[in-house]
């Protein structure tokens, strides 16, 4: 298969255009040639591993008049074919190749993974959260109150207002408090251009870069938000409208006169022009004293999740 061949098959076969595909394998050689350079050695999952190696100097022959000669000791390049890509050349073809479930756990951990270099939000069944790294297997979403492993759930990738991606997946690991990791059942094209775009090579980032806010909107009408409890001791509490300063996917800033404790839970109704009620769990993240508090949003229903990107669209 000649190189215009396989660009043909992988923008068919992925469904992204020609020139994503040279883009992406470019820049594939270079992250190989770079890690190869700095630490010696690059997995590429599923092919195998380079590696650079010194070669001890070794007495040989000259081939065309038998002589011996000194071979001086050099650096060379190796390449190792994994044994996943051994097994299904030499056994069951290319069924075994596919990614997802059918790969070893230690294969699917070595995978490697995408740290998003500008916030990357996913939401699943009602969850809201930051995606802390991709790969092409799946990723780890953080959540407080992820689902319980195994469960299967649609999970909606949101790049920014405009760009949302929806792939299939099912819950491998779940850690308390923090989040859960999620393996794609299938990823399709719209998976695939979401990973060319995160695809980067950078050092590992701080936890404050990776969570970096989404672009906020001021509404350019009145927006309200309802506190029908703000203590959740005191049930009787009368309901609590204030005005909405500005939004964005992952929470708002309220004007509020009373200040609330940070990490408080509270449980808020966003009314939007012809959009609202849009109820969610939210938690205060921010105090400021005379002015409101600044919430994100942690629990969302599906209806409401699509009301809030299609205002937001609006704006």
């Amino acid at each position: 298969m000649k190189k215009r061949h396989l660009l043909q098959h992988l923008s068919q076969k992925c469904g992204i255009p020609r020139k994503k595909v040279v883009a992406l394998l470019d820049q594939l050689l270079n992250v190989a040639v770079t890690e190869v350079e700095a630490k010696g050695m690059f997995n590429l999952p599923g092919f195998g591993r380079i590696r650079k190696v010194p070669r001890k100097a070794r007495r040989g022959r000259n081939p065309r008049n038998g002589e011996a000669l000194e071979i001086p000791a050099k650096m060379v390049v190796r390449f190792r074919v994994s044994k996943v890509a051994q097994k299904a050349i030499l056994e069951n073809g290319f069924a075994d190749m596919a990614m997802g479930s059918e790969w070893p756990a230690d294969l699917r951990r070595s995978h490697l993974r995408i740290r998003p270099n500008r916030p990357l939000l996913a939401h699943a069944q009602n969850y809201l959260g930051r995606v802390r790294d991709i790969s092409f297997t799946g990723a780890f979403i953080e959540s407080e109150r992820p689902p319980l492993p195994g469960q299967k759930l649609s999970v909606t990738f949101w790049v920014d207002v405009e760009n949302l991606v929806r792939l299939e997946a099912v819950v491998r690991r779940v850690e308390a408090l923090r989040g859960m990791g999620v393996e794609f059942l299938q990823i399709n094209g719209a998976g695939v251009r979401l990973l060319c775009a995160y695809w980067s090579v950078m050092p590992p980032q701080a936890s404050s870069e990776r969570r970096a806010p989404f672009s906020r909107i001021k509404p350019k009408q009145t927006m309200l938000a309802e506190f029908p409890r703000v203590n959740q001791r005191r049930v009787g509490l009368p309901r609590r409208l204030s005005r909405v300063r500005d939004i964005s996917p992952v929470g708002a800033f309220i004007e509020l006169h009373r200040s609330l404790p940070l990490g408080q839970r509270v449980s808020v109704k966003l009314w939007l022009n012809g959009f609202g009620p849009i109820p969610c769990d939210a938690r205060i993240r921010r105090v400021v004293e005379g002015h409101g508090v600044g919430v994100e949003f942690m629990r969302m229903s599906e209806s409401g999740f699509n009301r809030l990107q299609e205002y937001l669209l609006e704006q």
